[in-house]
């Protein structure tokens, strides 16, 4: 009943302001809301409107365009944050885009993935068994190195500088071959990962392809 008495007052004021010179020139009326949550109606936007949400509407109290408020220094930034977030996943999703027709592109079959990732993991089993080689020399160099240490310890004597060069050169080399083979080890992992994602990837596109093929027969 309230919208109802609302609206017929709209009507009467509509029809009173189009008998005004004023109404008659303008043919429009404003409709706006105060800062108590009062609502106006006027045939001008007064200036303390400005900036706020308004609507204006024809003869027949048809809304004919709608304004909205000045955005507040929070509303503001949370507009730009959500846009952001937006550009951000559009991005996103033309980078995955780009991905899935790169890889559906490169591979004919699951089975390729399989063979790819198989030549990959053999240069990087070979450069690790290379590796273990030389960490294997160097321990048995290190244990050559300490029985001569033992020896001038058990006559009580000093190293000789060379000696102990060679020590301080060889835990240089044992830790270098450490942290390159843990490298590799890393490597071949990610190596295996790598290839697994390409593969679930691949299974999830054509299979999504050939589920949409068969569903438009």
């Amino acid at each position: 009943m309230p919208d109802r008495l609302h609206k017929v007052a709209l009507l009467g004021l509509v029809a009173a302001l189009s008998q005004t010179p004023s109404g008659l020139a303008a043919q429009q009326l404003y409709r706006w809301v105060d800062d108590k949550g009062v609502v106006h109606y006027s045939d001008r936007l007064p200036s303390e409107a400005t900036g706020k949400a308004h609507v204006q509407l024809n003869r027949q109290g048809v809304v004919t365009k709608r304004t909205a408020g000045a955005l507040s220094p929070e509303e503001l930034a949370a507009r730009e944050a959500q846009e952001r977030e937006r550009q951000e996943a559009e991005k996103r999703a033309r980078e995955e885009a780009r991905k899935n027709e790169a890889l559906l592109k490169t591979y004919a079959s699951a089975e390729d993935i399989d063979y790819a990732r198989e030549r990959a993991l053999a240069q990087s089993r070979e450069a690790l068994q290379n590796m273990q080689h030389q960490l294997a020399q160097a321990e048995a160099r290190r244990d050559e190195l300490a029985q001569q240490a033992k020896q001038y310890e058990a006559q009580g004597k000093p190293l000789p500088a060379r000696l102990q060069r060679e020590v301080e050169a060889n835990e240089a080399e044992l830790a270098t071959y450490r942290s390159l083979f843990e490298a590799k080890q890393r490597e071949a992992a990610a190596i295996t990962q790598r290839y697994d994602e390409d593969k679930r990837r691949y299974l999830q596109l054509t299979r999504g392809a050939s589920s949409q093929t068969k569903a438009s027969r």
